[in-house]
């Protein structure tokens, strides 16, 4: 007979500690005999392990294992199959070709251009599916039924929702179908089936009713691992499971599980008893009960009985831990207002997230030299291991702490993931700049570092791009092209180490990239292709070699994790190989599955120091208990977690699922938000000696405000929130009590340094005196030569002036080349900071790009869908004037989805930007209304998409100006879009720049100082084309055009109307005018007698221009145009002749350009001490632009 407890206990009432005392009890009885399994969550399984070495060190019965490893034991034990576990990638592979193969045949899931991101949507949802034991292939035959329920028994109001429903599960059920008979062709088996398959294969196995089972540690249970774990249960026999309730079942619980075993596996959704279990104290564990209950009611339904044991925290344990009260005061118990937790309870804030970070450096550091606790003794817990952990990480690294991220690092983490990736984006950009310096920062080209930095600066000052110059047969020549004759035979040095080591990276590139070049690829070819590229350049023998000859004193982790990723990449390109084949693919859809599967596919790993401070992400506190715990982030921004709904089905439609079938799949939005109330009562009863719970003032440019489960904890304990500082910010450490504070030599630096910066800024250099605590360091520092030598160079900066601002002559032809070849963009640059400029495009230092290039692909795949969009209305495919409104969105959508198919916009396929590219669609609505009615009322008919002017492959000649010092410089550029309306011999011409941030308006200020030149320059350029084309061209406008610009979120709901035209208004192009009425009129047929929606209010009523209305004349633009030629004529001549000062614009205090410079730390410029350089432009009106009498001005 089955012998089944539950055991139920709050955090500290030993639950775990319960389990391995019974194990050391029966190891104890009989040494030999039927294994004791201890069956727990992946997430804790190395902290089990730990623990039962400590108690247990020689028990040969005794065994920690994962629940599924545990399923795939029963099922190898039952005879398994001869089947291969498919993977990951080769899931999506297969996918990818069953979805290809019945795409025509789908409604609701239909996709004219499928991606990585809506296979692995599918997949997802089929997993759930197998997950609560719903079989699609029997679903299929219940759908009518459900269909006709659906039209009888169902409201009006829910019938969409429940049409919405039966469509997507029509189509899942034809997709898995076929899904399944592709997996059994193959001779694959889906883990997703693992825990059922071995639920089935439970009565085969006979070791399993000899043996004594505990599952600890599970939180939330699905419907498998319940129907595994009672079917286990109903043949051991002992079977234990333990759960985090601070009491026995109430008896009105036990009625539930009365009430719901007759009709499991069919059960009740979690939202129709979360009423319950707020009303009686069970607010924080309703994921933890309801799991509890489906088990109970599972084994009701076998006829297994079994009992409850309710655990207490006990008085020794209250004694020794104070910190065990807080689970209490938690749950709204007692309030402890001295003694006990509230001493061993520490709550801070700090100004920023850097400063918090800091502040639990400085106090780890404390702890190990002056309590002497042992670093392995402190754990610390963050929202996220992205962000938060990666800070911390960073700034251990600089305090010497030794710590582990308690992670799984993806393949595309490691040196052969990276350099896949690389390769794989190289061709993807068909060896653009960029592309080529991400290879070559890779591990496996076979090249020095010395010779790496060199050549990166090489082709990023050649501007070096595109297959056909990387494999042309000649010899590049680009230093020689741009030097001066006395310093040829140098140029020619440096064409010939280029043109060695070109071919030394071309001779593994080129045949990889020619092998993969073909529009359609079958994975078969495509593996076969990545297997030569890891063959040339010896990437196996590299691997074994970092196995073999890996430091294991360092990182005894680092050879596993080598040999891992070689079996992970042996993998991937076996998956390629032989579920693929030879089927049909398009390059960019196997180009984005690779790229997944580098990205997801995890490492094994465990923490690789034994005296490690371990970082863990919230989601991972629980069945561990360290002495001192850090509770990093407690913000409101992380408590309570926001809960988002995601995956295929919407939170009414898994309420609808329900209804009709009777089995609860997932989790609604309202029920995860629910189930993280457990969250923070895990997070905070951690610890045992210590514990700190930490938030940061502000996060980026928002403030936050303590968690309310902090402040609860707070109020409880009768805890004030203390404002902390990192040791590194400057403050005087001396104090009364001689209080001994440790910091590391690198942190002494920083703070001896900025000491000192205050004290000068101050003028009052006699205080320093008086520190005690600065003296002790300096003291520290001039023991030995080599330390005197650090802080001597420390403090030089402290005197530092700026650079001279002057190269000769002829370094600056060399770095800048002759003639001087220049974008409106670079142009910009140099009336921004001259000495910026020079050291970004003459000396290619490259700037930290990271959040701008997310900016800038955002602004990216929007841009290429309205150039698509606006190109099918230019070709005639299709004209927006002919459409409805829906029309125009549900066409914006087709061509965003074919966007994000391409691979260029692979990034988009999941993770962040996955989520952001959802969050565009909003954008892209918008920009749609504005295209449509663009075309409905006006007359401008598009004439030319993103035109280049001055580039190789440009069939425009630049724009070129002589400089008086006999210099020629050369405009390049590219106009996103160029309207014209042709009247009579008159053809009227505007232009659009298209924006992918806020609105960008033109600025008088910016454009006399050459800050914002280009829509001016861009339509002088058009009208020379325009002019030479026999045309009588005028400008009719010039605007920027916003991508992404939706307007501001009201404080009170809006009319749909007033909301409509905030919108029309946000997306107002912004620029100048044509004064010309046939020019403005051709604009909007609303004009001059109405207020145009596209373009603002002009008129006035009596037809004549408002006061401000933004409209110049012919003459008027003729004057912009020769006043902004003048500008450009300054900058360059001060290009060509060298001057490159520190003089950076000041508009206003925020506005700056060191605002976002990232070359701050070359100039080091200071307000405080180098105020006087900066270039304060005064404020300037368009009349100072365009008026016949324009002067320059003194201050240029």
């Amino acid at each position: 007979m089955a012998d089944v407890r539950f055991w139920f206990g709050p955090t500290g009432s030993g639950k775990s500690h319960s389990v391995v005392a019974d194990m050391r009890r029966l190891t104890e009885q009989a040494p030999i005999g039927p294994t004791l399994f201890w069956v727990v969550p992946d997430d804790v399984a190395f902290a089990a392990e730990q623990m039962l070495m400590e108690q247990i060190p020689s028990a040969l019965r005794c065994e920690v294992i994962t629940l599924t490893r545990l399923a795939e034991r029963i099922r190898q034990a039952a005879g398994g199959s001869d089947e291969q576990t498919i993977n990951a990638s080769g899931k999506q592979m297969l996918f990818a070709d069953v979805y290809r193969e019945l795409r025509d045949q789908l409604g609701p899931l239909k996709r004219a251009q499928a991606n990585v991101g809506f296979y692995q949507l599918v997949l997802d949802a089929f997993d759930e599916m197998s997950q609560y034991q719903v079989n699609l292939a029997a679903l299929e035959g219940a759908l009518e039924s459900a269909a006709a329920s659906l039209a009888a028994g169902v409201p009006r109001a829910q019938m969409t929702v429940g049409k919405s429903l039966i469509g997507k599960l029509r189509d899942l059920c034809l997709l898995y179908i076929r899904y399944r008979e592709r997996l059994r062709e193959k001779g694959f088996f889906d883990p997703a089936l693992l825990l059922t398959a071995a639920t089935a294969a439970v009565p085969q196995v006979n070791w399993l009713a000899e043996s004594t089972f505990y599952f600890d540690g599970f939180h939330r249970l699905t419907s498998d691992q319940v129907a595994l774990m009672g079917e286990i249960a109903a043949t051991a026999s002992q079977s234990t499971f333990t759960f985090v309730l601070p009491d026995a079942w109430t008896n009105q619980e036990l009625d539930l599980v009365k009430h719901a075993f007759a009709r499991w596996p069919q059960f009740e959704r979690l939202s129709n008893w979360l009423p319950h279990f707020q009303n009686h104290g069970r607010e924080y564990f309703p994921g933890v009960l309801y799991s509890a209950l489906q088990l109970a009611a599972c084994l009701e339904k076998k006829g297994v009985s079994w009992t409850s044991q309710a655990l207490a925290i006990s008085a020794d344990v209250r004694r020794i831990r104070p910190l065990s009260q807080l689970e209490e005061v938690f749950r709204g118990g007692e309030s402890v207002a001295s003694g006990g937790a509230a001493d061993a309870l520490r709550v801070w804030m700090a100004e920023d997230d850097e400063a918090e970070a800091h502040a639990v450096a400085d106090e780890i550091l404390r702890l190990v030299e002056e309590e002497h606790v042992a670093f392995r003794d402190i754990a610390v817990l963050v929202p996220s291991l992205q962000e938060e952990g990666v800070r911390l990480h960073d700034v251990f690294k600089r305090y010497d702490i030794p710590h582990s991220l308690d992670a799984f690092p993806p393949l595309a983490a490691h040196a052969l993931g990276r350099f896949l990736l690389a390769a794989l984006r190289a061709v993807v950009e068909d060896l653009s700049t960029d592309a080529m310096a991400r290879l070559l920062r890779t591990d496996f080209h076979g090249l020095k570092q010395a010779d790496v930095d060199w050549f990166d600066m090489y082709l990023k000052a050649a501007d070096v791009a595109g297959a056909k110059v990387w494999f042309q047969m000649e010899d590049w020549t680009f230093r020689q092209q741009a030097s001066t004759a006395d310093a040829m035979d140098f140029a020619a040095q440096e064409d010939e180490r280029a043109n060695r080591l070109r071919r030394h990276l071309m001779a593994f590139f080129q045949p990889f990239y020619e092998a993969v070049s073909a529009e359609i690829l079958t994975p078969l070819a495509f593996a076969r292709a990545l297997w030569d590229l890891l063959m040339a350049v010896n990437a196996k023998s590299i691997v074994a070699e970092s196995v073999v000859l890996e430091d294991v004193h360092q990182n005894p982790l680092q050879a596993s994790q080598h040999e891992q990723a070689w079996q992970l990449t042996v993998q991937l390109l076996n998956d390629l190989a032989n579920v693929g084949g030879q089927a049909q693919f398009v390059r960019e859809d196997l180009f984005q599955l690779v790229t997944s599967a580098l990205l997801e596919e995890r490492q094994s790993t465990i923490p690789s120091g034994i005296d490690d401070v371990l970082i863990r992400p919230y989601t991972h506190a629980h069945a561990w208990v360290k002495d001192y715990v850090f509770v990093v982030g407690a913000s409101d921004r992380a408590l309570p977690e926001r809960v988002q709904s995601n995956g295929l089905l919407q939170d009414d439609e898994r309420d609808m699922f329900a209804r009709l079938f009777g089995i609860p799949i997932g989790f609604t939005t309202r029920e995860l938000t629910a189930i993280h109330q457990l969250t923070p009562y895990l997070l905070f009863t951690r610890a045992s000696k210590r514990l700190t719970i930490s938030f940061a003032r502000t996060h980026g440019a928002a403030e936050q405000r303590p968690s309310p489960y902090v402040m609860r904890l707070c109020d409880a304990c009768d805890i004030p929130v203390r404002q902390v500082h990192a040791l590194n910010e400057g403050r005087n450490l001396a104090t009364a009590d001689d209080a001994l504070y440790v910091m590391r030599s690198s942190v002494a630096l920083d703070l001896v340094v900025q000491i000192f910066a205050q004290a000068k800024d101050k003028g009052d250099m006699e205080e320093l005196f008086g520190r005690h605590d600065l003296l002790d360091i300096i003291s520290w520092f001039g023991e030995t030569d080599e330390r005197s030598r650090r802080l001597r160079r420390a403090i030089a900066g402290l005197s530092h002036t700026l650079p001279t601002g002057q190269i000769e002559e002829a370094l600056a032809k060399q770095l800048y080349g002759s003639p001087l070849k220049l974008s409106v963009h670079r142009l910009e640059s140099y009336a921004a900071c001259p000495y910026q400029y020079f050291v970004r495009f003459g000396l290619r230092v490259e700037p930290d790009m990271t959040r701008a290039k997310v900016a800038a692909d955002v602004g990216n795949l929007l841009h290429d869908t309205v150039f698509q969009l606006v190109d099918m209305h230019r070709r005639a495919e299709v004209r927006f004037e002919q459409l409805q409104l829906a029309d125009m969105t549900q066409l914006a959508e087709r061509v965003f989805a074919e966007q994000l198919a391409r691979g260029q916009h692979a990034d988009f396929q999941g993770g962040v930007l996955g989520a952001r590219a959802a969050d565009l669609r909003n954008y892209l609505h918008a920009v749609a209304e504005v295209l449509w009615l663009q075309a409905k009322q006006g007359a401008y008919e598009p004439f030319e998409l993103e035109w280049s002017f001055g580039f190789e492959d440009s069939d425009s000649s630049p724009l070129t100006i002589h400089l008086e010092n006999g210099e020629d410089v050369v405009i390049r550029g590219r106009v996103d879009r160029l309207d014209v309306y042709e009247d009579g011999d008159t053809t009227w011409f505007r232009i659009f720049d298209y924006k992918s941030g806020r609105s960008q308006k033109l600025d008088a200020t910016r454009m006399f100082y050459g800050l914002q030149l280009q829509l001016i320059v861009y339509l002088a350029v058009v009208q020379q084309k325009l002019g030479r084309e026999g045309k009588q061209a005028r400008p009719a406008g010039a605007f920027y055009l916003p991508l992404l610009n939706l307007p501001a979120i009201s404080e009170v709901p809006e009319p749909d109307a007033a909301a409509l035209s905030a919108l029309r208004k946000a997306y107002v192009p912004e620029g100048y005018f044509n004064a010309n009425g046939t020019a403005i009129s051709a604009m909007d047929r609303n004009f001059p007698d109405g207020k145009s929606e596209l373009f603002g209010d002009l008129f006035k009523k009596d037809g004549t221009f408002r006061q401000h209305a933004k409209v110049w004349t012919d003459d008027e633009w003729a004057n912009a145009v020769a006043f902004v030629r003048e500008r450009i004529e300054q900058i360059a001549t001060d290009l060509s002749l060298g001057k490159v000062p520190v003089r950076p614009y000041l508009q206003a205090h925020n506005d700056s350009a060191c605002t976002r410079c990232s070359f701050r730390k070359v100039c080091h410029f200071e307000p405080l001490d180098h105020g006087a350089s900066y270039h304060v432009l005064l404020a300037k009106r368009f009349d100072d632009i365009v008026s016949s009498s324009a002067e320059e001005g003194e201050d240029q």
